[in-house]
């Protein structure tokens, strides 16, 4: 939840006197696949230097041997009261023990990057590598090591890898759809005992240089990293109601799926009766394609909700009172049975399983 949070409390203060864009022309991930290039890597803060609504987002997930999950968030943004803050975070469960949640925040001048390679610093934390191969170096009160993402699936820049919104944008790509993880972890604070990590994870890279309410009125995503397949299926409805979506799904080491015109419809909906705008929850979804493509078709079922955040309450009261004038945002994760048809050379190709649900909405 608090990663979750973390974005929308620093909109708070920027989000006066902007209008959404509900009239907005619309550009969609629709676009040729082309190869990841280290120019992709590199933050973008020095060209968005002066934009209020600069926001960008690198995020690591592993799970490893032993039970251990390890997650990084490395985040730089102008929204708010300053420009040019960063911030660090590194997510940490080990077996039997509390998460922890630990972060580094530094103000404009306190962090930097190069700009001719992927080399990002941020206090004793970096990121560093190249398309394929990443480096994560973190270290804080209470632990310290490196973990390096290897790819066994080549980095994926989603057509155009940018949604853009009237004058707004928001650009995604997957640095490593799937990885092999080696890594070191040193717990501080247990007379630094050291761990050796391996395991499988994935990394993506995201900035927005609109605000959420201008870009996004919803949000379907579903996510799964199987012993077989990897699934990526994000779509997104804006503020006018078009959907841009964009699919991803590989076999072992093929990259079977990458498809823009994939879209949700709801079969069957859940009322959130807690929520003063009664959002409509979908628990059971049609995948379809739309442009005419090979056939696509597929179903999400909704079995467990593992977590709502109504973002607001956690709010103080003047942050609820300025972000409530323009989104009312709900997050949803589900455990979900999915099962996704489509062809590969003539012949159909079936996918299923369990995987993350996630419905987000902001607004009715």
């Amino acid at each position: 939840m608090k990663r979750r949070l973390l974005a929308l409390v620093t909109l708070c203060f920027a989000l006066v006197g902007f209008s959404t864009a509900a009239g907005a022309a619309v550009s969609t991930f629709e676009g040729p696949i082309r190869a990841m290039t280290t120019k992709d890597l590199i933050p973008h803060y020095k060209s968005n230097s002066s934009n209020s609504w600069y926001y960008e987002n690198y995020y690591f997930t592993s799970k490893l041997r032993g039970g251990i999950t390890l997650a990084f968030h490395c985040k730089f943004s102008n929204v708010g009261l300053q420009n040019g803050k960063a911030v660090f975070i590194t997510e940490l469960k080990l077996p039997g023990k509390k998460k922890l949640y630990l972060a580094t925040r530094l103000k404009k001048g306190e962090w930097d990057y190069k700009s001719d390679h992927f080399e990002v610093k941020v206090g004793d934390n970096s990121m560093s590598g190249k398309p394929g191969k990443l480096k994560v170096v973190f270290k804080n009160d209470t632990v310290s090591g490196w973990v390096e993402f290897t790819n066994t699936l080549r980095p994926w820049v989603p057509g155009t890898g940018r949604l853009k919104v009237g004058g707004k944008s928001y650009h995604y790509s997957l640095l490593a759809p799937r990885a092999s993880v080696k890594g070191q972890l040193v717990l501080l604070k247990e007379g630094s005992k050291t761990i050796e990590l391996k395991g499988s994870g994935q990394a993506t890279h995201s900035y927005m240089t609109g605000g959420p309410h201008q870009l996004f009125k919803r949000w379907v995503r579903l996510e799964h990293i199987g012993s077989k397949h990897t699934i990526a299926l994000s779509t997104i409805q804006v503020p006018s109601g078009q959907w841009a979506s964009m699919l991803y799904i590989a076999k072992g080491r093929r990259v079977l799926v990458q498809r823009f015109d994939v879209l949700p419809k709801p079969l069957q909906v859940k009322v959130d009766t807690k929520h003063v705008n009664q959002y409509r929850v979908p628990i059971e979804l049609l995948l379809s394609g739309s442009n005419g493509k090979p056939s696509i078709k597929g179903k999400i079922i909704a079995k467990k909700l593992i977590s709502r955040a109504d973002q607001l309450k956690d709010l103080n009261r003047f942050e609820r009172f300025i972000v409530e004038k323009f989104a009312k945002p709900v997050y949803y994760r589900f455990n979900a049975d999915y099962k996704i048809i489509f062809q590969v050379n003539g012949a159909d190709e079936t996918v299923e399983g369990t995987g993350v649900y996630v419905y987000q909405q902001l607004n009715k």
